[in-house]
């Protein structure tokens, strides 16, 4: 998508100044899950977000009433996008922005389903909804599966919760990749579920998952975890998986994948088929 000349130059001179002044990502390999720095109750229903007066924010102080400052450094005017983090996002402070996220990595290739393309990023240093989807035409190849991204776009609340139109990648550069957060079935469907929302993670069941049943919609299954009784839905479709065999009763050591948490409900979208360890 090609933005006027002068803004991209500018832009690019912005994100070589972020770029040289975050410092490389830091990913410590597979991340568990403890508790939240969050203390308020989630909203469920991919809600805006907590409070937009909670926590810090990274594109300015605002006005006194947690409003956004037009003149902080890199809001200033309708053609230069605010510097945010996927956190200020999620929490729907920037909603309708024009706004500059990265470097990220990407955590996902091309997801195409009920007629949009989308990929995911997640920030590895922070603790809570630190994973986005970003949405592209159809006809746009995603950036490079595992490189850090500086993204620029509109925030958007849609169907699927908030989500970055994006207009342009800034730039790429590779990275080891995201490790995935381990939870408990019981942690990824309770209430601060919404921190993990489109972030990478993996189920730890001590005892087993099993695939119990087809889900409501072709493409879909349900898997239980052995030790809690609780059941997730597992969408195979976005990243092109509902090919793969899968029957009830067949066993699972491993379930991994992109966690989307909407309106209560916690749908969990492996990317490959090395998300799945079958039981032998």
């Amino acid at each position: 998508m090609i933005l006027r000349l002068g803004l991209t130059i500018s832009l690019l001179a912005i994100a070589a100044c972020v770029d040289s002044t975050e410092g490389p990502l830091e990913d410590e390999g597979t991340t568990s899950a403890g508790g939240s720095n969050n203390d308020n109750e989630e909203e469920e229903g991919g809600a805006p977000g907590p409070d937009p007066s909670e926590g810090s924010s990274t594109f300015g102080p605002g006005d006194s009433t947690g409003g956004i400052d037009e003149n902080t450094t890199f809001g200033m005017g309708d053609d230069m996008p605010l510097v945010a983090d996927i956190r200020d996002i999620k929490r729907g402070l920037l909603d309708e922005r024009f706004v500059m996220i990265g470097p990220v990595p990407a955590i996902s290739q091309r997801a195409t389903l009920d007629g949009e393309t989308w990929f995911y990023v997640q920030d590895p240093t922070l603790d809570e909804y630190m994973g986005l989807r970003i949405t592209i035409d159809q006809e746009m190849d995603p950036p490079d599966f595992d490189h850090a991204l500086t993204l620029v776009g509109t925030v958007r609340y849609a169907e699927a919760g908030w989500t970055l139109d994006l207009e342009d990648v800034l730039s790429s550069r590779p990275h080891e990749g995201v490790a995935p957060i381990v939870l408990e079935p019981v942690q990824l469907l309770g209430s601060s579920a919404a921190h993990y929302d489109d972030a990478l993670v993996e189920i730890d069941a001590e005892v087993g998952l099993e695939l119990v049943e087809e889900g409501k919609e072709a493409g879909t299954v349900m898997v239980r975890d052995d030790e809690s009784g609780e059941q997730l839905l597992v969408d195979l479709r976005p990243f092109a998986l509902d090919g793969l065999p899968f029957e009830p009763g067949m066993r699972l050591q491993r379930l991994a994948g992109v966690a989307e948490i909407f309106e209560g409900q916690v749908t969990l979208l492996p990317r490959s088929s090395g998300d799945f360890l079958l039981v032998p």
